[in-house]
């Protein structure tokens, strides 16, 4: 492993080279990173106050070094003190980019906007420094989502890393690299992240500097998390876990355990990333001096879901922290914080939490808290029995969530409105309502098959089965708890496997005896909790099944179609049409005649995946190159804009473009 000291050295002369030496033995560090730091900034303060003995170009050259040497999370104000006398703007760059935290970001970039336009035109600019400096900006763009400029900057870092030999420019560009990679990653950018790694890997392995190596293995284990491949994705940040221990660095050391928890707790493993997160935590305070407020929600709710009474005190933690701050790491927070009462059913704070944020949300204007404050209002409702209100919400939060592409809340939307309608089937005993709730149950299970996401796919699949068995579907309701079995082989969940017998048994005796209880309670009162469970549970983003939308059809309870809209290559096709069209006619029959409105159906047929939702007197039937979450949540929009079909239909065909028009440019239909 390698240091961007070692390359550095030989730039000072021998009499600053032996103390710099000599400051560096003097630390009491066992991070041999941290040791390089500290002599090098106590250097540079000797240098500072000896001004006269070494020329500019001497203090700059140190000033520099310890810039690299320097986690952010390390700077503290006597060195940024320190730095802020060297009088360059290249140096100053850094200072700002320390400096910068959630309540700054965008002063943070006003700053390093202007100083590298200072710098851009000095004779002294180098390749060398613009590499480092748009290490910088790749993140700090990043942060403003400004992918446009993050493009920009990897394509000018990706050519230079071929042309250049020079170890400090290889340095910056290797980590700005990263971090493109890794904004790449977060933003949805359709890229090849094999063919990524594959270039940049000769390079990484070639200069080995820790910090561009460890930073490769992080956005690597997290590209594998993204992809879907967890068991890559383990081993990844088992191998960043290893090197971080070697070098005895704590801080990022946390983070790796951190992130490898949450991919444990997707593989279902949720004592083991309970205990990870405990030791993430524990570290990132020991060796920052701070607390991890993202990683204490995080941890609150592995508590909750383990029902451990740590679970409030967590969330509290977490809120202490941000409280005095207008950001939206604190809207986070409160949201998570505000969950967890509604969950335990705790009105009163629930409410008061929520108060605070809604007027935050206010002042920050952030769509992804707009959507969060409409879902936990939707939820509140649900809880004091207002569903139509709550059912309001969610969709209304549902809509946004689909437009921000927060998959979490998406998940979350889709759970509630199926306890929703589960509620009104209660009260009314209507089978639309069932009908719904098996729907967006349904799609709670395709979100975790396409985010391969264990536990979310055991619990739906089981909650799917108990549904399916209220519905009279028995057979259907055996085959989904095999399947929760075979999926959930692996998890750690005691409760959920008890539950899993249970339910299985319970369902068994219904064939018999129509008699859907568990111990004399109700079957649905009793799966009731482990929707609960599912709000407790991660969902992270994995890459977006590639899935087109082909056509539209609206068809009348006679089995007419009275409105279509359909792609080139479907109408090209005259065979394939009728056929699809015949196939649509068969399939929409039971739902014509009553059977089962309100349920959205997916059924293969040839290379495609045809989903059928009912409206009052027809169907809406959406034709997709294969079945997904959201072509299923898109139907289930269209079903809810267009409603019911009158008698007379001609009005009603010519208004059905203009009231779904950004449904359809939603798929480029």
């Amino acid at each position: 492993m390698q240091s961007i000291f070692e390359y550095f050295i030989e730039r000072f002369s021998q009499s600053l080279q032996i103390q710099m030496h000599e400051l560096i033995e003097e630390q009491d560090e066992a991070n041999p990173n941290d040791k390089l730091q500290k002599g090098v900034v106590l250097s540079l303060e000797n240098v500072m106050r000896n001004k006269g003995e070494y020329g500019d170009k001497e203090i700059f050259e140190l000033a520099s070094l310890s810039c690299y040497l320097t986690l952010k999370m390390k700077a503290d104000e006597n060195y940024l003190k320190l730095l802020k006398e060297v009088n360059h703007p290249y140096i100053q760059i850094f200072v700002a980019y320390f400096e910068e935290d959630p309540s700054n970001y965008l002063e943070s970039l006003m700053k390093i906007e202007k100083l590298t336009e200072l710098i851009e035109k000095r004779e002294d600019y180098s390749d060398e420094m613009r590499a480092n400096v748009l290490d910088i900006h790749s993140w700090v763009y990043g942060q403003q989502s400004d992918i446009a400029k993050v493009k920009e900057i990897f394509r000018y870092t990706r050519n230079q890393i071929t042309e250049t030999e020079n170890p400090v420019e290889q340095f910056g560009l290797q980590e700005c690299y990263m971090n493109c990679s890794w904004w790449f990653l977060h933003s949805g950018v359709e890229i090849d992240f094999d063919e990524l790694f594959s270039f940049i890997d000769p390079y990484v392995q070639k200069f080995k500097f820790y910090k561009t190596l460890t930073s490769y293995l992080n956005v690597k284990g997290g590209v594998e998390s993204f992809m879907g491949d967890n068991q890559e994705a383990i081993k990844s940040f088992e191998e960043l876990i290893k090197v971080h221990e070697e070098y005895n660095d704590d801080y990022r050391l946390s983070i790796a355990i951190g992130n490898l928890a949450e991919v444990h707790m997707v593989m279902g493993k949720s004592n083991l990333a309970k205990d990870m997160m405990e030791k993430a935590i524990n570290l990132y305070k020991e060796s920052t001096g701070k607390w991890p407020y993202l990683y204490l929600t995080e941890l609150g709710n592995m508590y909750y879901l383990l029902g451990d009474e740590k679970a409030e005190e967590s969330f509290l933690h977490a809120y202490e922290i941000q409280r005095k701050e207008k950001s939206l790491h604190k809207a986070f927070i409160m949201y998570e914080l505000i969950h967890y009462y509604l969950r335990i059913e705790n009105l009163a704070e629930a409410k008061k939490y929520l108060k605070e944020l809604r007027s935050l949300s206010k002042e920050l204007e952030a769509p992804s808290i707009n959507a969060r404050v409409d879902y936990l209002r939707g939820f509140l409702e649900m809880l004091n029995h207002n569903l139509s209100n709550a059912v309001e919400y969610l969709q209304s939060a549902l809509e946004q969530a689909k437009h921000t592409r927060d998959i979490e809340l998406i998940l979350f939307c889709n759970i509630q409105l199926s306890v929703a309608y589960l509620w009104y089937y209660r009260l009314l005993e209507n089978k639309e309502s069932l009908n719904l709730a098996l729907s967006y149950i349904d799609t709670v299970r395709q979100l975790a098959i396409e985010n391969n996401h264990n536990q979310i796919l055991t619990s739906s699949l089981m909650i799917c089965a108990v549904l399916c068995s209220v519905n009279g579907e028995y057979e259907k309701s055996l085959e989904d708890i095999k399947k929760a079995r075979q999926v959930g082989k692996d998890i750690d969940f005691e409760t959920l496997k008890r539950d899993l017998d249970k339910i299985e048994n319970s369902i068994q005796n219904a064939r018999n005896t129509g008699q859907l209880e568990i111990a004399g309670q109700n079957i649905i009162e009793y799966i009731l909790p482990q929707f609960k469970s599912l709000l407790s549970l991660k969902l992270l983003q994995t890459k977006r099944k590639d899935v087109e939308v082909l056509g539209l059809l609206i068809i009348s309870d006679s089995g007419i179609p009275i409105f279509s809209k359909l792609k080139d290559k479907l109408k090209a096709n005259d065979l394939l049409l009728s056929g699809l069209l015949m196939a649509i006619t068969q399939l929409a029959e039971s739902i014509l005649e009553g059977r089962e409105i309100g349920r959205l159906k997916d059924v293969n047929y040839a290379d495609f995946c045809i989903t059928l939702q009912a409206i009052k007197n027809g169907i809406v039937a959406v034709i997709a190159s294969e079945v997904s979450s959201e072509t299923r949540m898109w139907a289930m929009a269209l079903a809810e804009r267009i409603k019911e079909i009158p008698r007379v239909v001609t009005k009603f065909v010519s208004d059905v473009p203009s009231k779904i028009e950004d449904l359809l440019e939603e798929v480029n239909l």
